[in-house]
């Protein structure tokens, strides 16, 4: 039996499966950030099936891909301090 990942229980535990689509409450978790946080600061765009917003997924490699881009261009606090930043607790 394979085990997603469900936000009531904090995300995945280590070695459970992200599936390569989320949805966006998913992938908000995937990135560490709340739904509303992310969609407002995440610039990958969700695919969908036959135009239905009720379909639209994130690809988790684009997902890494961007925060693989913000590593590279933080500061010497790393990603940590980006993920502070996205959520609105950094100053």
């Amino acid at each position: 039996m394979i085990a997603f990942p469900t936000v009531s229980s904090g995300g995945p535990e280590f070695g459970s499966f992200w599936p390569r689509l989320l949805t966006r409450t998913q992938a908000a978790t995937y990135c560490g950030l709340t739904t509303s946080a992310f969609l407002k600061t995440c610039p990958v765009l969700p695919t969908t099936a036959d135009r239905d917003a009720q379909c639209e997924r994130f690809d988790r490699y684009e997902l890494d891909a961007w925060i693989d881009r913000n590593c590279e261009t933080s500061d010497q606090n790393g990603w940590l301090n980006w993920l502070a930043l996205m959520a609105g607790k950094a100053s």
